[in-house]
């Protein structure tokens, strides 16, 4: 299982956000929409299976969230042909959807680094930072100056907590 070293900064003014993240040089990816349908695993209430596309690219992913930490979220993942025939699969093997979702991503990228702005309905934007290594991801927040901002490795879920809300009470969760 690979070990997803990432950070989420959350409360950052968006134009602030990218603003610093600009001025690091790294290639601007175009705003993309992802689509998701998450799967419940039973016995294993840290743990899901979670089908997302982009447009183009569909992966099918188990992700397990160890602990609030850098190195806190276990992933593995597959690239898949098809958002629809895997969701197929997936139900003709009793695993169905509990919940479908959207968010947006605009995203900065270079050799060791991918940083986002993701928006997801009902809550405000926030960053996400992932590299190569915890020290990568240290080495970013600090250069975005973002080490004043409140982070968490939690899953979405627990930033919908934050903002009194139960992203498991939307089946369907779009913009």
């Amino acid at each position: 299982m690979n070990t997803e070293y990432e950070i989420k900064v959350l409360g950052v003014p968006s134009k602030q956000a990218l603003n610093a993240i600009e001025k690091l040089n790294l290639t601007r990816h175009k705003k993309i929409i992802f689509r998701r349908y998450i799967y419940e695993i039973d016995g294993q209430p840290e743990a899901w299976i979670r089908l997302r596309s982009d447009g183009t690219k569909t992966t099918l992913t188990y992700k397990k969230f160890t602990k609030d930490a850098i190195d806190g979220m276990k992933e593995i993942e597959i690239i898949v042909d098809s958002l629809d025939v895997a969701n197929d699969f997936l139900e003709a093997v009793g695993f169905n959807s509990t919940k479908y979702q959207e968010n947006s991503r605009l995203l900065f990228t270079n050799d060791e680094i991918e940083i986002s702005i993701d928006e997801w309905p009902k809550i405000p934007p926030y960053i996400e930072i992932e590299g190569k290594s915890q020290q990568a991801v240290k080495d970013y927040i600090t250069r975005l100056g973002f080490d004043k901002y409140e982070m968490t490795s939690k899953p979405t879920s627990a930033i919908y907590k934050m903002h009194d809300m139960d992203i498991n009470s939307f089946t369907r969760l779009t913009f």
